[in-house]
């Protein structure tokens, strides 16, 4: 077998595993599983952990349960910790509670742990004010 027949073989092979129906419904699967419609928003995140670590990072976007994050440190799913959300220029900074749900390499997803709605509704509008004022 040379190298061409085996170039071709894998490139018939991929063309088959990228038929646009399957992707289509993982696409739509994948979406489906979110409970709340994510908001991009872009602003500085300190991870405050229990012994008081910060742990610096970068918010992607931020959902009614929780937010995705890059940080600059070392969590484990299960950690407990406060995110702190700062918009760069800004000293004001909004504080949730939240739990590591998921993590891969540096990114992590969090789950806010907020049990009053109307208190993390409060929560979530003030750090898109600030993210809105400094933008």
């Amino acid at each position: 077998m040379n190298l061409q027949s085996i170039r071709a073989r894998v490139r018939q092979q991929f063309s088959k595993n990228t038929d646009q129906t399957i992707l289509a419904q993982t696409c739509s699967y994948i979406t489906e599983r979110r409970r709340s419609q994510r908001s991009e928003v872009e602003t500085l995140v300190t991870a405050i952990t229990n012994n008081g670590s910060r742990l610096q990072g970068y918010c992607r976007n931020l959902s009614r349960e929780g937010a995705a994050a890059i940080i600059w440190g070392e969590l484990k799913p299960g950690d407990e910790v406060c995110l702190a959300f700062r918009s760069l220029g800004s000293e004001q900074e909004t504080i949730i509670p939240a739990i590591v749900k998921n993590s891969i390499s540096h990114r992590y997803g969090f789950e806010f742990t907020v049990e009053n709605q109307a208190e993390l509704q409060s929560l979530l509008m003030e750090t898109c004010r600030i993210e809105a004022t400094y933008s």
